[in-house]
C-alpha cells in the first residue's frame, strides 16, 4: 500500500501547474514544477503527458518555465536568449519573452525587462499575452518614477525618470483607447503634478481628456488641470495668462460638475483669481500713470471695474479714474514694449478655452476584455 500511494501523482503540484497553464492560455495542460511530471486533460481524465524533448521548442520552453519557477532568474534569461536565437518565430517565443522580462525585474534590471516585453509586443502585438506585457511595462515605468535606477554597461546605475515617462507613452501607443492606455497617460499627468511641473501637468491632463473624456477619471483630470494652471502663475510681476486660463478651466469644471466643484472649493478659487487679476490690472494701470500715459491707465482701470467689480482693486480703480479726470480710455499700441505685461515676465501661449467638457462621471469608458495580470 505504501508503494502504491507513493506512485500517485501529487495533486497539489498538479493543481498549481494547471493554474499556470490556464493563466498562460495554454488550456488544460499542467506546466511542470521542478521535479514534477507533466499531466494533460485527455479523454475526460488527467493523464501523464509525454516529456518535451530537449532541443525542441516545447522542450526549451519547459526549461525556461522551470528555471523561472525555481527562482533561477539569471539562468532564465540565458535560456530565453538561447530560445530567441534558435526559435524566434515559434509561438512559444511570446511566453519566453514574458518570463525573461519578469526574471529581469526580479534581478532589478528594469530597463532590460522592458526590452524583453517590447520584443514580445513587436512580434505579436495582439497576442494572448500582450496585455500582460503591457501591465509589466507599466510596472517598470512605476519603478523608474519611484526612483529605481537604470543599469547600463552592466554596473552603472543612472536615474531613469525620463525613461519611465517614455515607457508610459509607449504603452499608450501600443494599446490606444484601452484602459491601460488611459492609466498610463493619467499617470504621466499625475507625476508632473506631484513634482510641481505645472505646465507639463496641465498639458498631460488635456491630452488625457481629449482621448478619454468619458473616463470616470475625467472630472479629477479636469480639476487637476485647472489647479496646475493656477499654480503656474508666478505673481503679478509676471505674465498673467495662467490666471486667465485657470479661470476658464474652473468655470468649465463648475458647469460640468457642479457638485464636485462645490466640494473642491472652486468658488473660493475663482475669488482668489479675481483678486489676483484685479491686482494685476490695477498695477498695470498704475504703471501707465507713472509713465505719463493716462489714456492707457484709464483703459486698464475700466477693464478691472468691468471684470471684477466686487473686489477692493475695483474700488481703488474707481478712485484712480476720478483722479485722472476727463480721460478717454484707450488700449496701448501693440508695438509698445511694455504692452500686455508691463510689470515684467515672458510671453505665454494663451489657453484656447476649448477643452471639451466630459459627460457625467457615471459614463464608463469602452473596455477591452479584461485579462488577468497574475502572471
Amino acid at each position: 500500500m505504501k508503494d502504491q500511494r507513493m506512485k500517485r501523482p501529487c495533486y497539489r503540484h498538479l493543481a498549481l501547474g494547471c493554474a499556470m497553464g490556464f493563466w498562460l492560455g495554454a488550456g488544460p495542460v499542467a506546466a511542470p514544477l521542478s521535479g514534477q511530471e507533466v499531466y494533460e486533460w485527455k479523454g475526460g481524465k488527467w493523464v501523464r503527458a509525454a516529456k518535451p524533448a530537449e532541443g525542441t521548442p516545447p522542450g526549451e520552453l519547459t526549461l525556461v518555465r522551470q528555471l523561472f519557477q525555481d527562482g533561477r532568474y539569471k539562468k532564465t534569461v540565458k535560456a530565453a536568449k538561447k530560445f530567441r536565437t534558435k526559435y524566434p518565430a515559434d509561438p512559444g517565443y511570446a511566453e519566453v519573452c514574458l518570463l525573461a522580462g519578469r526574471a529581469e525585474i526580479k534581478r532589478g534590471r528594469y530597463y532590460q525587462a522592458f526590452e524583453w516585453f517590447e520584443k514580445q509586443l513587436d512580434q505579436n502585438p495582439a497576442g494572448r499575452l500582450a496585455d500582460r506585457a503591457l501591465e509589466r511595462e507599466f510596472e517598470v515605468a512605476e519603478a523608474f518614477l519611484g526612483g529605481k535606477k537604470r543599469i547600463i554597461l552592466g554596473f552603472i546605475r543612472v536615474g531613469a525618470v525620463d525613461d519611465g515617462l517614455e515607457i508610459l507613452t509607449r504603452i499608450a501607443e501600443h494599446a490606444p483607447g484601452t484602459n491601460i492606455a488611459a492609466k498610463s497617460l493619467l499617470r504621466i499627468a499625475d507625476y508632473h503634478y506631484q513634482k510641481g511641473q505645472w505646465v507639463e501637468a496641465a498639458e498631460a491632463y488635456d491630452l488625457f481628456l481629449d482621448l478619454f473624456g468619458k473616463s470616470p477619471e475625467a472630472a479629477r483630470a479636469m480639476l487637476q488641470a485647472a489647479q496646475a494652471t493656477y499654480s503656474s502663475f508666478r505673481g503679478i510681476r509676471f505674465d498673467d495668462t495662467p490666471l486667465l486660463e485657470a479661470e476658464q478651466r474652473f468655470r468649465i469644471f463648475a458647469e460640468s460638475y457642479p457638485a464636485a466643484a462645490r466640494k473642491a472649493g472652486v468658488g473660493r478659487m475663482l475669488k482668489q483669481i479675481a483678486f489676483a487679476r484685479g491686482e494685476k490690472l490695477y498695477q498695470t494701470g498704475r504703471f501707465y500713470e507713472r509713465t505719463k500715459r493716462p489714456s492707457a491707465a484709464a483703459f486698464y482701470y475700466k477693464q478691472l471695474i468691468n471684470a471684477y467689480p466686487e473686489t477692493q482693486w475695483a474700488a481703488d480703480a474707481r478712485t484712480a479714474l476720478r483722479l485722472l479726470g476727463e480721460v478717454e480710455p484707450r488700449r496701448p499700441a501693440p508695438t509698445t514694449e511694455a504692452q500686455g505685461n508691463p510689470a515684467g515676465g515672458g510671453a505665454r501661449k494663451q489657453f484656447s478655452g476649448t477643452v471639451r467638457p466630459p459627460p457625467p462621471p457615471a459614463t464608463r469608458p469602452v473596455r477591452r476584455k479584461d485579462v488577468p495580470t497574475r502572471y
